[in-house]
């Protein structure tokens, strides 16, 4: 049941869980952000170690 005030709707119980839903979906949002940045670092870690290992292996050939 929803409450009018000079033409404004207010918000009910009902519409303010829609909001906490909302809230919660950013959080996970979040979430799958975080560990994807984490992927990332991960990654670019990886990829370092194995660009100094080629390198060591160049010089090692010379």
């Amino acid at each position: 049941m929803s409450v009018m005030i000079d033409g404004t709707k207010v918000y009910t119980p009902v519409h303010n869980k829609k909001l906490i839903g909302l809230h919660k979906g950013n959080s996970v949002t979040t979430g799958i952000n975080e560990k994807a940045t984490t992927i990332n670092k991960k990654l670019n870690d990886n990829t370092l170690t194995i660009n100094r290992n080629a390198v060591m292996l160049l010089l090692s050939l010379h």
